[in-house]
């Protein structure tokens, strides 16, 4: 019936019909670049791999049969909800991809760049009522079904590749949990 109340939920139901709700998912990092040549005239060390982004935060979900979210001053009084509901919050965002060192012929190759943090998936927050209730409910209930489905965790990125050299560059770490 309502996304967010804040008011009075008074006398009111909800009978017929099926609740869907689905927030979005987080965007994935950007990979980086491969380090350049390095040095004066390209004779030095090899220059290093960026480091990947980070991937973009999931969406969450508040789903409910009268109200997804009831806030502090919000009351629901002798209502009803006998629908089912389903709700899915958002995936978490893949990080990007560290880029490779750069290869040097008189010197260290430039070592690999670190791969970006995958993002938690998103939150979800369901009830028969209310998805979430931070005031009133009496005389109130719910009998309808509810399927409701967290988002998943995006994968970390992988570390870029250290370059060859006279000594090789360091291969570098994916992204942390």
């Amino acid at each position: 019936m309502v996304a967010y109340n804040a008011g009075s939920i008074d006398r009111d139901f909800s009978s017929t019909g099926t609740i869907t709700a689905t927030a979005g998912n987080g965007g994935n990092g950007v990979n980086a670049p491969d380090g350049t040549i390095g040095g004066a005239g390209g004779q030095g060390t090899g220059g290093a791999g960026g480091v990947g982004s980070a991937g973009g935060a999931a969406g969450a979900m508040y789903a409910g049969g009268l109200c997804g979210y009831n806030a502090s001053t919000g009351t629901i009084d002798l209502s009803y909800s006998s629908i089912d509901i389903t709700a899915n919050a958002g995936n978490g965002g893949t990080g990007g991809d560290g880029g490779s060192g750069y290869t040097s012929t008189n010197a260290s190759g430039g070592a690999g760049g670190a791969g970006g943090n995958g993002q938690v998936g998103g939150v979800i927050y369901a009830g028969g009522l209310a998805g979430v209730n931070y005031w009133i409910v009496s005389e109130s209930y719910a009998n309808g079904d509810i399927d409701a489905t967290a988002g998943n965790g995006g994968a970390n990125g992988n570390g870029g590749s250290g370059a060859n050299g006279v000594t090789g560059g360091a291969g570098a770490a994916g992204g942390s949990a």
